[in-house]
């Protein structure tokens, strides 16, 4: 059997998930072929087509749509080869990626499924088997990834005009809450898999062998278990006290492991990323986020006094928010001291409607909702004036970045435009700021880094796709 494992796109890293299924297929002794398109110019279709099996690992969604197109080509040949998914989004988008766009997928457990579905292949009663799910082995192996390309290829930390190598690890999978926005819940339903510390140390001894500086935990939530990521940080930071770390955690957290977020930030703790999302808790409680606009105020003034960055992401653009809303977002920034810590792609992210989101009935009662693509749902918000301010923002941020133009810039550039759209009277309701952050650079990666938006122009990061 001689399989080829594909990655699109997982925020410009080196692809964790095509290296872990690697590990099992060459432990099984199975030739392994892997090929990573966000780096990698495409080779012919005929090269593709000599392996028996391909297998596409979609974390992400923007993943989604160059698989599909990938995997189309392949099946359009006379000696096709036998397609599967994995990951996160394959989960989610089981019933339209199977028999209509590959021929397996797996579930949220894919190690311990890919070894049985490599070895019974082209056997199609592994499509059986696999909608009923294996048994949970609780099978873990340390990346293989000597089969990518090296991580000079791939995003890197940039600080006080450096660049640092970085690669992603993780130490858990899944997620604990059930944020109404999120692909997550539907596929993990509340449950965490915790990846075992030797694996995540072996995995990161092997990302400073190949020269990584600093490594980003990819983990939806790294405070979901807050013990096991301090246990291996402390491991970490003994052997290697020259790294530096960043996790995403959600701001809930940070008050309820405070002396956690304490103790991680002693350790090369170099930036949070965290899902603020918006300044209005009436959407807050719409998204199920767990937290408010005190509690922003409250983060911010904690990894203030810690003397680490938090990156906040947004969700800028949605339905319940209406230009002057859009402008208090900003104004919060602004009042925060925040403007350096946003990367400019945040202004142009906008609610991501996936097909059978818990929010569908919530958007429809906001906002016009289009016809259904096979993987999402647009909407349209019911103000003209938010669309054609969005359409105008995404413009700018794609000219100004290609400027090469700093945050502040791109940050006054979008204001300037949401304060020429403002209705008559507007009056903020943003309030004075308990804590505002000195002028500061963030550290940031090369690459612009998101979770998920609905797709908009110059969102498309992949080069050399089919």
């Amino acid at each position: 059997m001689n399989v080829l494992l594909v990655s699109t796109y997982e925020s410009g890293f080196q692809s964790l998930g095509t290296s872990v299924a690697a590990a099992h297929l060459l432990e099984a002794d199975v030739r392994v072929n892997a090929l990573d398109l966000s780096v990698t110019p495409t080779p012919d279709i005929d090269d593709l087509c000599r392996h028996d099996l391909v297998g596409f690992h979609l974390p992400m969604f923007h993943s989604v749509p160059a698989a599909v197109r990938v995997a189309g080509r392949l099946r359009q040949q006379e000696k096709a080869p036998k397609i599967f998914f994995y990951g996160l989004y394959a989960d989610l988008f089981r019933e339209k990626l199977l028999g209509r766009h590959g021929d397996y997928v797996l579930g949220t457990d894919w190690e311990d499924q890919i070894v049985p579905l490599v070895k019974r292949s082209p056997d199609p009663s592994v499509v059986q088997l696999q909608k009923r799910g294996f048994a949970r082995q609780n099978r873990y192996r340390t990346p293989a990834r000597q089969v990518l390309p090296h991580l000079g290829n791939y995003a890197k930390l940039v600080e006080d005009g450096a660049h640092m190598l970085a690669g992603c690890v993780e130490a858990t999978r899944g997620c604990a809450h059930h944020c109404t926005h999120c692909p997550i819940p539907p596929v993990y339903g509340g449950k965490v898999t915790i990846i075992p510390e030797e694996v995540v140390l072996a995995d990161i001894d092997n990302l400073v062998l190949m020269g990584a500086r600093h490594v980003s935990f990819v983990d939806p939530d790294f405070l979901n278990v807050p013990r096991h990521g301090l246990s291996i940080m402390k491991a970490v930071n003994d052997k290697y006290p020259f790294l530096t770390y960043d996790f995403v955690a959600k701001v809930s957290h940070f008050r309820r492991h405070e002396q956690y977020v304490r103790e991680l930030a002693k350790l090369g703790l170099k930036f949070v990323l965290t899902a603020m999302e918006f300044n209005d808790n009436e959407v807050l409680d719409i998204l199920k986020k767990k937290h408010d606009i005190d509690d922003l105020d409250w983060s911010i003034g904690l990894f203030h006094e810690l003397g680490v960055h938090l990156k906040p992401t947004f969700v800028m653009v949605n339905p319940w928010a209406e230009v002057g809303d859009i402008m208090d977002l900003l104004e919060f920034v602004e009042t925060r001291g925040l403007i350096d810590a946003v990367d400019p792609i945040q202004y142009k992210i906008r609610l991501l409607l996936f097909n059978n989101s818990p929010l569908m009935d919530s958007v429809g009662l906001y906002a016009s909702l289009g016809e259904e693509s096979d993987y999402y749902t647009e909407w349209r918000h019911r103000n003209p004036a938010v669309e054609e301010l969005h359409r105008e923002i995404c413009r700018w941020v794609d000219e100004a970045v290609e400027r090469h133009l700093s945050t502040e810039d791109i940050f006054y550039g979008v204001k300037r435009r949401v304060a020429e759209r403002l209705p008559p009277g507007h009056r903020s309701s943003i309030g004075p700021a308990p804590v505002k952050l000195p002028p500061a650079e963030c550290p940031r990666f090369n690459v612009p880094n998101y979770c998920c938006t609905e797709p908009t122009e110059g969102l498309e990061e992949l080069k050399g796709l089919l």
